[in-house]
C-alpha cells in the first residue's frame, strides 16, 4: 500500500544509448498500470517508454502512454521493467492507486467462476 520510489540513477557515460538504464520492478500483486505512473506528480527526468521482457517471444515488450505492444500498458504484479533516466535526479513514484485488481480487470467477478 501506499507509494513506492524506488532509487533511479542516471549515469552520462557519453554514450547516450547506454546511459540512465535502471531494472525496476512492480513492487504491487496486482497489474501496474504505465500511464497511471506517468501521470504521476513527482515523476522527474524518466523517458516516456517502459521495456518489459516476454520470455514467450524473446523480445522486449514496450508502452509509452499511447502506443506499444505492452498489453494495455500494464505490467504484472512482481514483474521487472527497464526505464531509462534522461537526466541526473530521476524520479519514479508508484502509488498502489496505479494498480488494477482483478476485479477491475475483468477476471473474479461473478461471471468468471468456471476460469
Amino acid at each position: 500500500t501506499g507509494t513506492v520510489s524506488p532509487a533511479a540513477t542516471y549515469t552520462d557515460n557519453g554514450t547516450p544509448d547506454a546511459d540512465g538504464w535502471n531494472l525496476l520492478g512492480n513492487p504491487f500483486a496486482e497489474p501496474l498500470s504505465w500511464d497511471a505512473v506517468l501521470a504521476n506528480a513527482g515523476i522527474a527526468n524518466i523517458e516516456a517508454t517502459v521495456y518489459v521482457w516476454d520470455p514467450r517471444a524473446n523480445a522486449y515488450r514496450t508502452w509509452n502512454g499511447s502506443s506499444g505492444d505492452l498489453l494495455g500498458g500494464e505490467i504484472a504484479g512482481g514483474q521487472g521493467f527497464f526505464v531509462k533516466a534522461s537526466a541526473d535526479s530521476p524520479a519514479i513514484p508508484f502509488a498502489a492507486d496505479d494498480t488494477r485488481t482483478f476485479v477491475e480487470a475483468g477476471f473474479g467477478g461473478e461471471n468468471d467462476r468456471d476460469r
